[in-house]
């Protein structure tokens, strides 16, 4: 049949009943300014739109699972996502979890996820502004340059952290350098202030170096060239030493080259900085030594405390009632005088201790029982041990005969002690008599 055409203004389609039908073996072309379509439209196909579509109502899409668009969508009023509903970017499926990134709102808060498997950036054009690492650090950026990185301890800032108050404790505060502190301290009441130390500040401060094979000091008076030079420190008085050599050579106090520590008043480091408050009972010398090196050692001697601030210094006096002494030790077991209380001598076994390093005037008497001579020795023991010498040898005492014509004549010795050398008296030849006010054992320190 030849194609024909026909022109129409109305055509009407109706029936008592079922569905009219246009069928064309091609294609339906509308040509008209304007297709209007009162009722609903029913496409089973696909729905191909060269042109624009204008929806004057609401466009309903509740059946509707995606909408794929090759080119931009435009939203004039702007898109709403419900609570609970996200909008997700990235390709990323997880079960019913949808993209990389997601921004939603629960009923409450507001949340961006990035759970994928890259990081977080905030950028401001291509600068960096905020940067999440995948459960690591978060950094803040100032054009394109991180200030302020969170790490697992703290917080890391890079340049100059300013703040108008400060609040809180500042004993972990370390390293803040005196020159950079400014500004004026507010005025306080420390009327409830508690549990302040009072410290004092060192007397001397020394600052050691070392190369090896000596230290040397700063400060002090001390001669800054000599290696390992000898120190003089004062009983009751604060010391500190900054030993700037750290671990290469850690600076000990020792009771002698190497020997045991001597701890008694010294806290701190011995690889950085320690403080020495040089006890009143301290010995008259100690060394100080490197841990690593033996040959970086010097003496420190002590002086000053307890006998050194008294007028008369250390004397003592003691005597004994009538005995004869032909064996042993000879022991003036009475009291006449301690000055200071020092109880260096001990009255049960004759012994007397040097409580400090110093020169001691020794003085003792005794008679002779009976007719002849009768001899008395001076021994010592060094640093307290229990090997004796005679270090004098005293006055021969003679008695021309028994009864009241005895004679006495002192024995004078000066003896160079170390703090816990010892001395006693100790039986010679004949018998010694002692017998009081007669015979007395005198003890003075003089220098």
């Amino acid at each position: 049949m030849a194609e024909k055409g026909f022109g129409a203004k109305e055509i009407n389609l109706i029936g008592s009943s079922g569905t009219p039908t246009i069928e064309s073996p091609g294609n339906l072309n509308l040509n008209a300014n304007n297709v209007a379509i009162s009722t609903n439209v029913s496409i089973g196909g696909t729905l191909t739109v060269s042109g624009n579509i204008s929806i004057g109502g609401t466009l309903t899409y509740e059946d509707v699972t995606n909408i794929d668009s090759v080119g931009i969508v435009t939203a004039r009023e702007g898109v709403v996502i419900p609570d609970n509903k996200a909008l997700s970017l990235g390709n990323r499926v997880s079960g019913s979890t949808l993209g990389d990134l997601r921004l939603y709102h629960d009923t409450n808060n507001s949340y961006i996820d990035e759970i994928g498997s890259g990081n977080l950036y905030i950028r401001n054009n291509t600068n960096n502004s905020i940067f999440c690492q995948t459960s690591g650090k978060v950094e803040l950026y100032y054009n394109g340059n991180d200030k302020l990185a969170t790490t697992n301890t703290g917080v890391s800032v890079t340049g100059t952290l300013a703040a108008t108050t400060f609040s809180g404790s500042g004993a972990s505060l370390t390293n803040l350098p005196a020159a950079n502190l400014t500004g004026t301290l507010p005025a306080i009441s420390g009327a409830n202030l508690t549990g302040i130390a009072v410290t004092e500040a060192p007397v001397t401060d020394y600052t050691i170096t070392g190369d090896g094979s000596h230290y040397y000091f700063h400060g002090g008076g001390v001669d800054e060239t000599a290696g390992d030079p000898d120190l003089y420190l004062i009983r009751g008085q604060k010391y500190r030493f900054n030993n700037t050599t750290g671990s290469s050579h850690p600076f000990e106090f020792r009771v002698s080259s190497g020997g045991s520590a001597y701890s008694n008043g010294v806290s701190g480091d011995d690889e950085g900085v320690q403080f020495f408050t040089v006890p009143y009972d301290a010995p008259p010398s100690i060394v100080y030594q490197c841990t690593v090196h033996s040959g970086m050692v010097g003496n420190i001697y002590i002086s000053g405390g307890q006998y050194h601030t008294r007028p008369n210094n250390l004397c003592l006096q003691y005597t004994r009632s009538s005995s004869n002494v032909t064996t042993g030790s000879v022991i003036y077991n009475t009291e006449v005088f301690d000055v200071g209380d020092s109880n260096a001598y001990n009255t049960s076994n004759g012994e007397f201790t040097a409580p400090i390093t110093g020169i001691y005037r020794i003085q003792f008497e005794h008679f002779s029982a009976g007719a002849g001579r009768a001899t008395a020795n001076i021994e010592k023991s060094t640093d307290g041990g229990s090997s004796w010498s005679v270090i004098k040898i005293g006055m021969r005492v003679y008695s021309q005969a028994s009864g009241a014509d005895w004679s006495s004549v002192p024995t004078i010795y000066y003896a160079q002690l170390n703090a816990n050398d010892k001395f006693r008296i100790t039986h010679r030849e004949g018998t010694i008599h002692l017998n009081t006010p007669w015979n007395h054992l005198t003890v003075e320190l003089v220098q």
